[in-house]
């Protein structure tokens, strides 16, 4: 983001690590980033409450992406084995 390598100086890769930089993050571009998705589909749902700027199957996808990505399988099993039972 250009506003972040406005603030670091020696803003080249070499001149990163030369700070002490062996790696930059900029933790607000994802949040933007996942803010401005959300808004889209909130705009879109407030105009007839559905969304056809992706296929069902897209959906579908993101959906098991994300179920990967944070490992739900695992986390259920841990849940079924650890969660007090009546």
């Amino acid at each position: 983001m250009p506003a972040l390598r406005e603030r670091i100086a020696g803003d080249t890769p070499g001149g990163r690590v030369g700070l002490g930089f062996h790696l930059l993050a900029d933790t607000s571009a994802p949040l933007l980033a996942a803010y401005e998705a959300m808004a889209a589909v909130y705009r879109e749902l407030a105009e007839g409450f559905s969304i056809t700027s992706r296929p069902l199957e897209d959906w579908q996808r993101l959906k098991d992406e994300l179920h990967g990505t944070i490992g739900l399988d695992k986390l259920i099993r841990i849940e079924k084995a650890t969660v007090e039972k009546e």
